[in-house]
């Protein structure tokens, strides 16, 4: 017996939920394919535990015992005791039937759940496990669950709908340790919809290889990405996916040139992609490309207008025009008689984004244009002044008061200074 505790790799115990864990989780080392000699050591280890387990809940005690099969028993006939032993068996097999049938349905979800998954286009379709988990027995749920989680664990490179749906069906989100809770939390865009099913491609292997790439880059491990990406590349080259991973790598190692290449690509895929954009205007602005990388970020805030990314490279590309046109400003014409004046124009024209308009001709119109506002307020002083002057006049010669003519006279002398201080103010 101690060797099927042994087997097993747990301590002895009558917990059959924990030897049924113990028996699942070594399917997957001793799997009746690959290692069927020890799938039939572990199987035969796994009947025995359980079959001990189940003698030790039945067994009465010792006094239990005694009550019913002593001297004080005598009373029960062999017959009695016959139908009672005959049940106690029954129940026994009862309980192996449904154990073998629990362990065939887990296999069976097992085989199936890993067909869908070996399967890319199964894998990505949602509609595959949801049917996988509708057919399941309530009964043996728990072990499912198990099983799944593990499988999971081991096989995580899925679409973020599909985490979404599997994990409303397991409850990922709420295992403290479960290691892939970013791919819940978060879409890292790994999807599959951009292959192609008519082709003649081993997708299997390329998911791999691209979901090697994304963890590499995840740990930063940009070079080894850049490896994992160019090998799924030789196998298949038609997935944005996996030109995001290679540009993103390429950003961040500064080879704007390749980021350029790559987003470009991207955007052939996905014409409306917002980080392509931002990705590949940050490149141009890198590259001093400032009018490509502006018309980029454009791009991506005609899609996005709350793009914070966008809105920095904007701005970053605002400040690199008004330093290039102060530049020119302060330098390009300090030595400009010591330069062929071709020449000179030539860079200058290169360097800046616009000319001032040259000045209109001078006449009486440009000056009544320039001055029209100061004009108005000229005449109208003026017409105020000639009014007081006709009242003095009045007050003084004809009706003779001479306080009322002097309040007049320094009103007159205020509106003169005010005639003058416009006049100063007209443009020549």
């Amino acid at each position: 017996m101690n060797k099927s505790w042994s087997i097993l790799e747990i301590r002895p115990t009558k917990n059959k939920k924990e030897i049924r864990r113990a028996y699942t989780r070594l399917l997957k080392k001793y799997h009746p394919e690959d290692n069927p000699d020890g799938f039939m050591r572990l199987r035969a280890a796994y009947e025995q535990a359980m079959k001990w387990a189940e003698q030790l809940d039945k067994a009465p005690s010792n006094d239990t015992h005694s009550a019913l099969f002593g001297s004080e028993a005598d009373f029960i006939t062999k017959e009695e005791q016959k139908v009672i032993t005959d049940e106690v068996n029954g129940e026994q097999e009862e309980q192996e039937r449904i154990i073998i049938t629990d362990e065939v349905e887990v296999s069976d979800f097992y085989e199936e759940m890993r067909a869908i998954y070996d399967d890319i286009f199964k894998r990505r379709d949602i509609n595959s496990w949801t049917s996988l988990f509708l057919h399941q027995s309530l009964v043996v749920s728990e072990r499912l669950s198990e099983v799944a989680i593990q499988f999971f664990i081991e096989n995580p490179h899925l679409p973020h709908d599909i985490w979404l749906y599997l994990d409303s069906e397991l409850s990922f989100s709420k295992l403290s340790w479960f290691p892939w809770k970013d791919m819940i939390q978060y879409d890292l865009g790994l999807t599959f919809q951009y292959l192609d099913p008519n082709l003649a491609v081993d997708y299997e292997k390329y998911a791999d290889l691209r979901f090697q790439a994304f963890l590499a880059i995840r740990d930063m491990k940009y070079l080894e990405g850049i490896d994992y990406a160019m090998q799924a590349m030789e196998i298949y080259n038609r997935d944005p996916v996996l030109y995001k991973l290679l540009g993103v790598s390429y950003y961040v190692l500064g080879d704007y040139d390749r980021v350029e290449i790559t987003f470009s690509r991207v955007l052939k895929f996905i014409p409306n992609d917002v980080d392509a954009f931002v990705y590949r205007g940050y490149a141009y602005y890198q590259n001093g490309d400032y009018e490509k990388a502006k018309q980029d970020f454009n791009q991506a805030l005609s899609r996005d207008q709350d793009n914070i990314e966008a809105r920095r490279g904007l701005g970053l590309i605002l400040k690199e025009i008004k330093a290039r046109n102060q530049t020119v400003d302060d330098k390009c014409f300090d030595q400009i008689y010591a330069m062929d004046l071709e020449l000179d124009y030539s860079k200058c024209s290169e360097s800046m984004f616009f000319f001032p308009d040259l000045p209109e001709k001078e006449s009486y119109l440009t000056f009544i244009r320039r001055n029209l506002s100061l004009l108005f307020q000229i005449l109208v002083f003026s017409g105020i002044l000639l009014f007081l002057l006709t009242g003095i006049y009045t007050m003084i010669f004809e009706i003779g008061d001479v306080l009322l003519s002097m309040i007049l006279i320094i009103v007159l002398i205020i509106g003169v200074i005010k005639v003058v201080l416009l006049v100063n103010q007209l443009e020549r």
